[in-house]
């Protein structure tokens, strides 16, 4: 599906220097998402998918309830639809 914010980045490379920075951004694409309807996000993008997948606790916690739903990595999502 398209949608507005599908390019823009999760912030990862900011985590170095700006944490807050970070979960600011990549709080701000699950609130998008959410507000889309999707039930949770795929990503090609291996630092994308560590931040949303093991930061979604800290997102919510920085900005409220920000959550998508679940973070699949797609050469997972690939994998769980071929088998």
């Amino acid at each position: 599906m398209d949608y507005l914010e599908k390019t823009d980045c999760c912030g990862s490379m900011l985590a170095s220097v700006s944490g807050k920075t970070t979960l600011n951004i990549a709080g701000e694409k699950l609130k998008a998402i959410k507000e889309y309807g999707f039930d949770g996000l795929v990503t090609t993008c291996t630092f994308c998918f560590k931040v949303f997948d093991s930061r979604q606790k800290a997102i919510q916690t920085a900005l409220g309830d920000a959550r998508a739903g679940g973070s699949s990595l797609l050469l997972y999502a690939l994998g769980w639809r071929w088998g």
